[in-house]
């Protein structure tokens, strides 16, 4: 395992790059960016031990209410839903409930483990997935490393923020801004030889010396898979400038979080992660997928046994 990781100075300025460019082309994100966070919340990331380098991000802005890095919502530290701490502790609880279960598929240097108590999430997109901090690598790793947590995958994307925010810049600078769903032929995660390059290298486009290898034919085309529409537990209707829908989650479904499925204002149907936490009454919003372009705000109901 690689030890170095990118300074506090180093992160802060990949960070500042990314705010000068959201400031410049995107001030309606920008202006959503939080406040830097208070002694009382840094001292708690350190406490889950997150190195000092990784604090400074969260002291020059404690997360954002809006959606940054191709869809991916950056994480205040404190909440009972949507932070890094709620996040943490759902993913050791997951780690102990499937414990029993055979490990998830890796890619990278990266544990094959459920959860780790030095994976530090913090990001999150639609689904429930994470990006983290990945304090343990395997060896061949870098402390530091981001990693993605999927149901049943883990996976190294980048080998720290430098390598992330300088990915996300040149995809805004081409024009993906961060609150648009990106176009997975050509706008697919560019993690897959970051571990060659250090915090706050851009990767090089040049073609390699190397001869290039012929491409083989393509596979012979395949019957079409019929898939079944999910189970639509809401349906949402525009009211207050958004499409609102409530949910009705029992005590076990609102404790654990759990996926449902929405119909859309456009009649489109989308899944949507329910944090663990979630209690009667909390109102989940979820920008821009309501349809529309409204964003969805979902409500929290005790279900009626």
């Amino acid at each position: 395992m690689e030890s170095s990781m990118a300074t506090a100075q180093e992160i802060t300025a990949a960070w500042t790059e990314m705010c000068t460019w959201l400031r410049d082309n995107r001030p309606d994100l920008f202006n959503e960016l939080r406040p830097g966070a208070d002694t009382e919340a840094l001292a708690e990331l350190s406490a889950l031990g997150v190195p000092e380098e990784w604090c400074a991000l969260w002291a020059a802005n404690n997360g954002a209410g809006c959606v940054l890095f191709d869809g991916w919502t950056w994480l205040p530290i404190q909440g009972v839903v949507d932070s890094v701490v709620s996040e943490h502790d759902a993913l050791m609880e997951m780690a102990e409930q499937r414990d029993v279960d055979a490990s998830p598929v890796t890619e990278g240097p990266v544990q094959a483990a459920w959860g780790h108590r030095e994976w530090i999430p913090f990001a999150v997109d639609f689904s429930g997935c994470l990006l983290c901090i990945d304090l343990a690598p395997l060896a061949g790793g870098v402390r530091g490393q981001i990693i993605l947590v999927e149901d049943d995958r883990r996976r190294v994307l980048y080998d720290g923020p430098g390598s992330l925010f300088a990915d996300c810049l040149i995809r805004m600078e081409m024009g993906v801004h961060p609150d648009e769903e990106p176009d997975h032929e050509t706008d697919e995660w560019a993690g897959e030889a970051v571990l060659e390059s250090k915090s706050g290298d851009r990767k090089s486009t040049e073609a390699s010396a190397e001869p290039a290898k012929p491409i083989p034919p393509p596979p012979p085309p395949q019957p079409a898979e019929v898939i079944d529409e999910p189970t639509v537990r809401a349906v949402a209707e525009q009211a207050n400038g958004a499409a609102e829908a409530s949910i009705a989650l029992d005590s076990d479904e609102r404790a654990d979080g759990c996926t449902v499925f929405v119909r859309q204002l456009t009649g489109d149907i989308v899944g949507v992660r329910v944090p663990a936490g979630a209690w009667d009454g909390a109102r989940l919003c979820i920008p821009g997928l309501g349809g529309r372009s409204l964003d969805l705000v979902l409500v929290v109901q005790d279900a009626i046994a």
